[in-house]
């Protein structure tokens, strides 16, 4: 049972530390994994709600970076018509060579790495 407490205390952005304060056995190594997990049971989820594919990240990605991967990801499925797993990857690429003012990487590697599409790809 304090596998699934932690699990959900993932779900709602719980640190190792908080888990940790709360008594749930959770190490980096523990929320890794716990995350891994959670993502793979929602994409189950998905499948089992009937959904032909779904798109989840398997760590906690920062918010600007999650809006502006799926802003354009759901652009490019639903106005270009693109394949989700080309608009995907094109996605992705868009944030891993967005830079700043200053000519800085905007994004780093957990910010647009993490993102996983299970199902079709189409």
């Amino acid at each position: 049972m304090p596998q699934l407490a932690l699990l959900l205390a993932l779900a709602r952005g719980c640190s190792a530390a908080s888990a940790s304060a709360r008594g749930l056995p959770a190490d980096d190594l523990d929320l890794q994994r716990a995350r891994q997990a959670l993502g793979q049971t929602l994409a189950t989820r998905g499948d089992l709600a009937g959904a032909r594919s779904v798109l989840t990240s398997l760590w906690k990605v920062p918010d600007e970076a999650t809006k502006d991967l799926m802003l354009d990801f759901y652009r490019r499925v639903w106005v270009e018509k693109q394949p989700k797993g080309q608009a995907l990857w094109a996605a992705k690429t868009r944030l891993r060579e967005a830079t700043d003012a200053a000519g800085a990487p905007r994004y780093a590697l957990r910010d647009w790495a993490a993102w996983v599409l299970t199902g079709e790809p189409d």
